[in-house]
């Protein structure tokens, strides 16, 4: 698809746009990096810029474009009660379980809203602009269906579209 710039002033330029629309990501995009090693001499001769959007709708009705992700880290957590396997049916109930122990750890994570309580993972975090704040007003956004279409009993901020909008991505 190209395009006449829109500026007057401006000699003429074009823009053009190559799509690859693949819709197989949650099975793996079986044969994508085949598809793209086998034509990058070719369909993507003269690319310069590839982005990738696994993403969603926020409604039904309106395509969005994402612009920003949130980030994801990784923890590993091992929870050991000694230095050997012990049998539960001689053992058992004198020593230490891991696996509860290994539960009240994760449960103090967030507290009871889902705020994550680990002093400091915030801090680099930027508040949310009042400006911002208006832009996911104007978000075409249903809760109720996003809710009955999830087939969730309730959401953790019930009947606030901000901040479920925002949770979600961040």
């Amino acid at each position: 698809m190209c395009t006449r710039s829109p500026f007057p002033y401006v000699s003429i330029i074009f823009y053009c746009f190559q799509f690859v629309f693949e819709s197989m990501s949650e099975s793996g995009s079986e044969g994508l990096a085949e598809l793209l090693k086998n034509q990058k001499d070719r369909f993507f001769a003269d690319i310069d810029l590839v982005t990738m959007s696994d993403n969603y709708w926020l409604g039904k009705t309106k395509p969005c474009i994402t612009y920003g992700l949130r980030g994801l880290c990784y923890f590993f957590c091992e929870v050991e009660m000694g230095s050997k396997d012990l049998h539960s049916g001689v053992f058992g109930g004198t020593a230490r379980e891991a696996l509860p122990d290994l539960i009240w750890l994760l449960n103090h994570l967030v507290d009871a809203n889902g705020t994550i309580q680990i002093p400091g993972i915030l801090d680099d975090v930027c508040p949310l602009l009042p400006e911002e704040e208006q832009i996911y007003k104007g978000i075409d956004f249903d809760l109720d269906e996003y809710q009955t279409d999830a087939g969730l009993i309730g959401l953790r901020f019930p009947g606030d579209k901000v901040n479920s909008i925002i949770t979600c991505y961040t």
